[in-house]
This record gives structure tokens, C-alpha cells and sequence, in this order.
């Protein structure tokens, strides 16, 4: 977080108090829907493991971690609309309450 970029009512503590339950809630509903994550894709990551095992036996999770956050979570979060997530338009500057 930048400090330079608040104004004199924010406080950097509570910025960051925020980020981090956001930051929590986030991963935990992650955890939660596992169940509903597609069998198919599933299947894909897992060959991803068999195939960088092969080569990077120590760098096996972080390669499917990293592909499956980059491929598919993430772009859930620059492209909420399309994936069902919000609805309507986006506004550029987003002003989230804290929790």
C-alpha cells in the first residue's frame, strides 16, 4: 500500500485491516466452492502436475497453482460481468465499503 496516496481521513492501519479481511473473505470463499469446481478442469490440472513433475518435481503445485490462478481467477476478477460475478456496468474507480 501506498501511504502517499491517502488522503488526511485515511488511516494506513485501517487500509490495510481492510485489504487483508478482503483478502481473507476472498480466499476463504475460494475454499468453500472446491465442490463445484468442473471435473474436466480438474482433469487439465492435474496433467499439468504429471507433465512438470516430470521436470520440476519441487515446482509441481506452484505450477498448477499459478496456472489455474492466472487462467482462470484472475481473469474472473479483471472480467467480473462476463463470468456472472456483477452484474452491469463497471465503474474505473471502485469505492468499496470496508467490511
Amino acid at each position: 500500500m501506498d501511504p502517499s496516496k491517502l488522503n488526511e481521513e485515511e488511516s494506513q492501519e485501517v487500509n490495510q485491516l481492510a485489504l487483508e479481511l478482503v483478502c481473507e473473505r476472498f480466499l476463504l470463499e475460494i475454499t468453500r466452492s472446491v465442490a463445484y469446481f468442473p471435473p474436466e478442469l480438474k482433469g487439465l490440472l492435474c496433467h499439468i502436475k504429471t507433465v512438470v513433475v516430470r521436470s520440476l518435481p519441487n515446482a509441481s503445485s506452484a505450477a498448477v497453482g499459478g496456472f489455474a490462478f492466472l487462467r482462470f481467477i484472475n481473469l474472473a476478477l479483471v472480467t467480473p460481468v462476463p463470468y456472472g460475478i456483477l452484474q452491469g456496468k463497471i465503474r474505473h474507480c471502485l469505492n468499496f465499503p470496508y467490511p
